[in-house]
């Protein structure tokens, strides 16, 4: 590898501070990531109460995300996972994560314990609610922490 010279070097700054500009309009999610997130675990949590579990589970909570990830990152041009572990969006991520577990943990109980009928598909538009609001939540906080990063440099 050789040297750059100082013209190569401010070339280079300037392409990366041009690309993180980019990257802080574009990487946000479409405004139908986090609705269509919060459908797919519905769909996953839901399919407990259908008798689904078999093909719900893997179509919502595996396939249907991951589907949803290519088609926002083709759309917005960044994946969705790469912000949700940035200082700013850290604590919304993990909380997201924890109360989705807990949604998931007091419908199976609710379900096979108390033997309630759709404890699953309520806990399933919880899920939804708590993807949409924390989703949105963590494009606001990404957004805030690109201003005050761009702010700085």
């Amino acid at each position: 590898m050789g040297s750059m010279n100082p013209q190569e070097a401010r070339t280079a700054l300037d392409q990366a501070t041009s690309a993180r500009a980019r990257g802080a309009a574009h990487g946000m999610r479409p405004g139908w990531y986090y609705p269509a997130m919060g459908l797919s675990l519905f769909l996953a949590f839901a399919s407990f109460s259908l008798g689904l579990g078999t093909f719900g589970v893997p179509l919502g909570a595996v396939i249907g995300p991951v589907t949803l990830d290519m088609v926002a990152r083709n759309t917005a041009g960044a994946s969705p996972y790469r912000v949700y572990t940035t200082p700013a969006t850290r604590g919304i991520s993990n909380a997201f994560v924890m109360l989705t577990a807990a949604l998931a943990a007091v419908g199976l109980v609710l379900d096979r314990v108390a033997d309630l009928r759709w404890p699953m598909a309520v806990c399933g538009v919880a899920a939804l609610v708590v993807t949409v609001v924390t989703g949105r939540r963590l494009d606001r906080a990404r957004a805030a922490e690109l201003r005050e990063t761009e702010g700085r440099g």
